[in-house]
C-alpha cells in the first residue's frame, strides 16, 4: 500500500515535466518528501526499510523489496532510454549504472536524515544528484 501510493506520487510528479532531467529531479524531489516532518508517508523509503529488515528472515518479504525496487529502476532507466532515444542525453551513458547511482545516493541521503533526525544529509544528496545529472548526462 505504502509503496504504491510512493508510486503514484512519483509518477505524477514525473507526468509534469517534458525534459528527461527535469523529469529525473522530479524523482529525486519526491524522495526528499520522504523525509519532512509533514511527509505523506512516514517512515522513509518502505522499501529499503522492508530490504533491510527482512533481507534474510522472510523470503516473501524480501522478494516484494526486490519487484519494488525494479519497478524504480525500471522507471528511472525508461526515463533515460526516452533521453537518449530524443537525443537529450548522450548515448554513451550506462543507465543502469545512473539508476544506481541515483537509487543508492537517495537512499543513504534518506538513511542519514533519519538517523541523525536532520535533513541536511539529503538536502546535499539532492544538491549533488542534481549537479550530477546536469553537470554529467546532459549532451
Amino acid at each position: 500500500y505504502t509503496f504504491n501510493r510512493v508510486s503514484t506520487l512519483m509518477t505524477e510528479r514525473i507526468a509534469e515535466q517534458r525534459q528527461t532531467i527535469d523529469k529525473l529531479i522530479a524523482i529525486i524531489d519526491t524522495f526528499q518528501e520522504l523525509i519532512r516532518p509533514d511527509a505523506p508517508i512516514k517512515g522513509g523509503c518502505v522499501v529499503m526499510n522492508t530490504a533491510i529488515e527482512h533481507d534474510d528472515g522472510i523470503p516473501a518479504l524480501r522478494q516484494r523489496a526486490q519487484y519494488a525496487m525494479n519497478q524504480w529502476r525500471q522507471k528511472i532507466t525508461t526515463i533515460l532510454d526516452d533521453g537518449i532515444a530524443s537525443n537529450e542525453l548522450p548515448d554513451t551513458i550506462d543507465v543502469d549504472e545512473v539508476a544506481t547511482v541515483l537509487i543508492s545516493t537517495l537512499e543513504g541521503g534518506v538513511a542519514l536524515s533519519r538517523l541523525f533526525d536532520n535533513p541536511t544529509y539529503a538536502q546535499q544528496t539532492r544538491r549533488f544528484l542534481v549537479d550530477y545529472l546536469i553537470d554529467t548526462l546532459k549532451s
